[in-house]
């Protein structure tokens, strides 16, 4: 796909592919580039419906970007009530006006075990307010790091009423550390919807402006995503090009590109937040999926 040809995809175009929740059959390093279909997924039990290709709202705060990732059909924005000081919510708020009903919201909260529980539902109000609707489709937990934080009472009765209230459709976390712990607990408690982790090619990654760090056994965190995503946990995928570029055999050079390839052709995610700086990076993204 080149630039003129991404410029002229449309939500209406896409919007007529067939409705359908295959996720892609297991590959292995050894194949050619797979083709990735851009057909909705289910994620999970939630029954929302989302393109394998989602946008990452934490590395930009541009409008128009925005926009033109919408009318591409990307339908799934990830945000966070701390990206760029709430502005981030504000901004997007401000884009899906008079297309609320075309978006998958996800943000999240941050949790803190020794504030009152009225904190968690001050920031749910303030992201409300600043995306300019009534309802998120997804809350998450922002950064759970332990089973105390995901399994404490407070916080499970605040996402059962918001739920209960209309006020979020979905509820989940985000995790870097003891990822593989809390993603059995989500699997097997069955109380959260969404669980939103690292997931690249090379089974590591270090955040850019933070330094975190983080690595994980491939085919073992493959096999708990699977079997969590059996269970009907949703599965969305973060830091995808936190490993790097990535090249297809035959390919000349590594590209961000395929490394997206590389997470949307596994068989283990539903979709997957990944953040876009700049026109060219959305352009590159896109070529990602069919």
């Amino acid at each position: 796909m080149n630039r003129k040809q991404f410029l002229k995809l449309s939500c209406g175009a896409v919007a007529s592919s067939a409705l359908t929740n295959p996720l892609p059959a297991p590959i292995t390093n050894a194949q050619t580039a797979p083709q990735v279909s851009f057909d909705f997924r289910i994620l999970g039990r939630t029954g929302i419906k989302v393109r394998p290709l989602g946008l990452g709202g934490a590395r930009t705060n541009e409008p128009s970007l925005l926009r033109r990732a919408l009318d591409a059909g990307l339908n799934f924005v990830d945000t966070g009530r701390g990206y760029f000081n709430g502005q981030n919510e504000v901004m997007i708020g401000q884009v899906i006006k008079g297309r609320r009903s075309e978006v998958v919201i996800q943000s999240k909260c941050r949790v803190n075990l020794s504030a009152p529980a009225g904190a968690l539902e001050k920031s749910l109000a303030e992201s409300l307010k600043a995306l300019q609707t009534d309802y998120l489709d997804v809350l998450l937990i922002h950064g759970a790091d332990s089973l105390e934080t995901i399994r404490d009472p407070a916080v499970m009765e605040f996402f059962t009423a918001a739920k209960k209230r209309g006020q979020i459709r979905a509820s989940g976390f985000s995790v870097h550390v003891n990822q593989m712990e809390l993603l059995k607990a989500a699997g097997s408690d069955a109380f959260y919807d969404v669980i939103m982790l690292p997931y690249n090619h090379r089974g590591k990654f270090e955040h850019s402006n933070s330094g975190r760090k983080g690595e994980w056994d491939q085919p073992v965190l493959e096999a708990e995503l699977r079997a969590a995503m059996a269970k009907g946990l949703g599965v969305v995928a973060m830091k995808t090009c936190s490993g790097g570029p990535y090249a297809w055999p035959g390919e000349p050079k590594p590209g961000f590109g395929s490394a997206v390839r590389w997470i949307l052709s596994r068989d283990c995610i539903h979709t997957s937040a990944v953040a876009m700086a700049s026109f060219e990076q959305l352009e590159e993204d896109v070529t990602a999926i069919s």
